[in-house]
């Protein structure tokens, strides 16, 4: 699966799965056994946050993109 954020200027950025959300930047699942939801972490919810027009989007793949941040 791959989590992107689409800012209001259409830029893309593809986020790391971090569970730990080590750094505060990417996302992760609300449990890790049987999860739900998935979550922002920290510093990526609060840029989100603030961004007018943007928004996050999910896509469901086979593979991880190759420009994902690590």
């Amino acid at each position: 699966m791959n989590v992107e954020v689409v800012g209001p200027d259409a830029t893309r950025t593809v986020l790391p799965h971090r569970q730990g959300c080590e750094d505060g930047i990417g996302w992760r699942w609300d449990a890790a056994a049987g999860p739900k939801k998935v979550l922002l972490c920290p510093s990526t919810c609060d840029t989100v946050k603030v961004q007018n027009g943007g928004r996050v989007e999910i896509e469901l793949a086979c593979v991880d993109r190759p420009d994902a941040i690590h």
